[in-house]
C-alpha cells in the first residue's frame, strides 16, 4: 500500500510539473507575442498620430499631401493590427487560456478586438474606409463656414453661441455650423456601410455589435440597458428640462416659455 501511495504521489508530482511547465511555456509565448506586437503598434500609431495632426492643422486648398500621408499611415497600421497572421496567432494563444495569465487573456482579447475594424481578409474595404475617413476629416476641418455671406471660423461660431443674446444672430450662427453636413452626408453614409462590412468579416452583425462587444454585451443587452437608464433618469430629466426652459426663456427675453428648447 505504501508503495502504491508513493507511486501515486510521484505521478502527481510529474503531472503537476508538466502542467506547470506547459503553463510557463504558454505564458512565455504569449508575452513574447504581446511585447513584439506592442512595440510595432506603438511605432505605427505614433506615425499615424503625427500624420493625423498634420491633416487636421495643415489645411491648404488644393494640397492633398496631408491626406495622402494620413491615409498611408492609417493603412500601415490597419495592415498590421488586422493582419491574418495577428488574428490567427491570437486565436491560437487564446485556444488554451489555462496556460495564460488573466492579464494576458485580456490583452490578447483587446488585440483581437482591435483587428476587428481593419481585418485584412477584406483589405480593399479597409483601404477604402481609411481613405474616405481622411477625406471627410479634410472636408470638416477645411470647410468655409459663412454667416451672411462672410467667412467665419469655427471658433467665431463658438464665441457667438457662447456670448450672443440676440436670438436671430444665434440662429444664424447655429445654422452656419450645420452647413458642413451637406458635403459630409454622402461620405458618412458610405463610411457607415464600410464599417459594417469590415467587421462582418470577423463575424459581427454590424459595427454597433462590434463596439458593444468591447463591454462583453450583445446589441440587445446594450439597448435594454440604455432603455432602462432612460426610464430611470426620466423624472430627473423632466425636472431639469422644465427648469432649463424657464431659465433660457428669461435669458433671451422670450414672450412665452416653449415646450421644446430651440436648438440655438
Amino acid at each position: 500500500m505504501k508503495l502504491l501511495n508513493l507511486i501515486a504521489a510521484a505521478s502527481l508530482l510529474v503531472l503537476t510539473s508538466c502542467s506547470g511547465d506547459a503553463a510557463n511555456t504558454g505564458q512565455a509565448e504569449a508575452q513574447n507575442f504581446l511585447d513584439e506586437y506592442s512595440k510595432t503598434y506603438q511605432d505605427l500609431d505614433y506615425e499615424e498620430s503625427l500624420a493625423s495632426w498634420d491633416l487636421n492643422t495643415h489645411i491648404v486648398e488644393g494640397d492633398t499631401t496631408a491626406t495622402v500621408r494620413a491615409s498611408a499611415a492609417g493603412e500601415a497600421t490597419a495592415k498590421f493590427v488586422g493582419s491574418t497572421e495577428v488574428i490567427d496567432r491570437v486565436r491560437e494563444l487564446l485556444a488554451d487560456p489555462e496556460g495564460l495569465t488573466p492579464l494576458q487573456i485580456r490583452q490578447l482579447e483587446v488585440v483581437l478586438f482591435r483587428a476587428g475594424s481593419n481585418p485584412q481578409t477584406v483589405a480593399d474595404l479597409v483601404t477604402e474606409k481609411i481613405k474616405l475617413d481622411n477625406e471627410l476629416i479634410g472636408i470638416l476641418f477645411g470647410f468655409d463656414f459663412q454667416i451672411d455671406g462672410k467667412s467665419v471660423t469655427a471658433n467665431e461660431i463658438d464665441r457667438i453661441l457662447r456670448e450672443e443674446r440676440d436670438l436671430d444672430k444665434r440662429l444664424a450662427a447655429w445654422t452656419a455650423s450645420k452647413e458642413v453636413g451637406r458635403p459630409l452626408k454622402p461620405g458618412l453614409a458610405r463610411i457607415r456601410d464600410l464599417r459594417n462590412s469590415t467587421v462582418q468579416a470577423l463575424g459581427y452583425d454590424d459595427f454597433f455589435s462590434y463596439q458593444v462587444s468591447e463591454y462583453g454585451m450583445t446589441s440587445d443587452e446594450m439597448m435594454t440597458l440604455m432603455q432602462q437608464i432612460a426610464r430611470e433618469a426620466y423624472p430627473l430629466y423632466r425636472e431639469l428640462h422644465t427648469w432649463a426652459r424657464y431659465e433660457l426663456a428669461d435669458r433671451y427675453g422670450a414672450e412665452t416659455v416653449p415646450d421644446l428648447i430651440p436648438a440655438h
